[in-house]
């Protein structure tokens, strides 16, 4: 049983590991990316719970208030 979750965290300590790739079409948005071994539990600023969905057999996500 998953529990997705999304971290936000403090970047401060490793931003210059992170990789920004260019929006696309299919993903009109920014990407980061970043290969972090450990990311030390201090930098975690908040912590967002996500619901799982499945609409015409594609897996969507929600934030939990």
């Amino acid at each position: 049983f998953e529990e997705p979750v999304v971290l936000e965290v403090d970047t401060s300590d490793f931003e210059k590991s992170i990789k920004w790739y260019p929006s696309t079409d299919e993903k009109p948005w920014e990407q980061p990316c970043a290969k972090i071994d450990n990311i030390p539990l201090n930098a975690v600023v908040k912590k967002y719970d996500l619901e799982h969905s499945l609409s015409d057999g594609k897996n969507q996500y929600k934030l939990i208030d």
